[in-house]
């Protein structure tokens, strides 16, 4: 073969060969649908212990950080002056109902009144009446437990004089907690009574329900708040703490695609979608398409426009390729691994219509 012979014959090199890349099919997923927010823990019964009068304190038989059961005693305040009373108004109860006995056994020999006997059962039932202001007033000088739950610390001592405005203690029931939590407005729809939230704390994990929804928002913050009611039976969880939670949203059906296939040109994101083809050929054309992503997942990005389930796109390779490239699929993503991926053979490309 001359020179000029080898210079007219065709090369079997293509001038173009096509790009050998990794593919994906879209496919609709269920995607659980989790917010991370910040939550703030608070007892279901909580007090703070105070006298309803003014007196020394004789007695604060309970022991900082114990439990108690409810009706036990708490505080026990100076009562000698008010037992005293009451004493003496039993003494004058007895002898106004023995006065009242004894005319009310005269009242038919026409020895009294009816208006005698009135006025005689009248100062009766008064001297009774003053009886039990006087207990009551004794009862207010020991206060007892409404609620079982845990003491805190003692704020005052034995002998100190105490009144309405004295914290004594605190009282809490910290068996079951509730979950405060703010979140912001474009949740609304997605909200509803029962929903889980969960969250940790000690490397323990808690979860509950939320019981309540506020029916208004926050007009500055634009946040709504909601409450969920937390089993705490180590009494791990205290008052005032805040945690972060994960709320639960249920799942959602979303297109996703792994990060790989976007190619981000200033602020937008473009994919390389690979062209039917009926013929089977071993390459195929891609072109640009423009589309409009949302969440972020682990390596994978959801697809908001642009895109529909069944299209095909490339997902290694894209910094290679231009609108008019051929390509040549070397495997498909979704299918194994890919560092098994890039060590297989080149597969054809699927039919839309054998997507689920």
């Amino acid at each position: 073969m001359t020179v000029a012979q080898a210079q007219e014959a065709p090369s079997d090199k293509p001038k173009n060969p096509p790009i050998t890349v990794l593919a994906y099919q879209l496919q609709a997923e269920s995607i659980a649908q989790n917010v991370n927010l910040i939550g703030t823990l608070q007892a279901v019964q909580s007090i703070e212990v105070r006298a309803t009068v003014t007196d020394s304190i004789t007695a604060l038989p309970f022991v900082e950080g114990q439990s108690i059961s409810k009706g036990a005693v708490i505080v026990k305040l100076n009562a000698e002056e008010e037992q005293a009373e009451l004493k003496q108004a039993q003494i004058i109860s007895a002898e106004a109902k023995r006065q009242y006995l004894r005319a009310q056994k005269l009242i038919g020999r026409g020895n009294i009144t009816e208006a005698t006997l009135d006025e005689l059962k009248a100062a009766w039932h008064s001297a009774e009446a003053q009886q039990t202001i006087l207990q009551a007033r004794i009862n207010d000088r020991t206060i007892r437990a409404p609620f079982a739950g845990r003491l805190g610390f003692k704020a005052v001592h034995e002998g100190a004089l105490v009144s309405n405005n004295s914290l004594i203690t605190t009282l809490d029931n910290t068996e079951q907690m509730y979950l405060d939590v703010q979140i912001p407005d474009p949740y609304l729809q997605q909200l509803q009574l029962g929903q889980n939230i969960q969250f940790s704390v000690a490397e323990q994990n808690f979860s509950g329900a939320i019981t309540v929804i506020n029916p208004r928002i926050n007009p500055e913050s634009r946040l709504l708040q909601m409450r969920a009611l937390v089993n705490n039976p180590d009494a791990l969880l205290k008052s005032g703490m805040q945690v972060q939670v994960q709320l639960n949203l249920g799942e959602q059906r979303q297109l996703l695609l792994p990060e790989t296939a976007v190619l981000m040109q200033g602020e937008k994101n473009f994919v390389y979608v690979v062209q039917d083809s009926q013929a089977q050929t071993p390459s195929f054309a891609v072109r640009k398409q423009p589309i409009t992503i949302g969440k972020r997942y682990f390596g994978q990005v959801q697809v908001t426009a642009g895109l529909q389930a069944g299209d095909v796109v490339v997902s290694q390779g894209i910094l290679r390729l231009k609108p008019k490239s051929q390509i040549k699929i070397k495997a498909y993503q979704d299918k194994q691994p890919l560092e098994d991926l890039l060590r297989g053979k080149p597969l054809e490309i699927p039919n839309k219509t054998q997507v689920n």
